[in-house]
């Protein structure tokens, strides 16, 4: 199965790219299969992600 997009992969490319000096800019767009998230950066440390968000799986689980 392959996963569509991953906010964490997303918010940690834009971390490496600004710690590199590749991005000046505090967000950046990252596409992905799924869609595209804004990946926002007020300091170095605190990442916000937004993007719309769509259901994708339902199911049960026996215990």
């Amino acid at each position: 199965m392959l996963t569509m997009a991953c906010g964490s992969g997303s918010c940690a490319v834009v971390a490496a790219a600004r710690a590199r000096g590749l991005i000046s800019s505090d967000y950046a767009f990252v596409q992905m299969p799924g869609g595209t998230l804004k990946i926002t950066y007020k300091d170095d440390r605190s990442p916000v992600m937004s993007g719309p968000a769509e259901f994708c799986y339902s199911g049960h689980l026996a215990i």
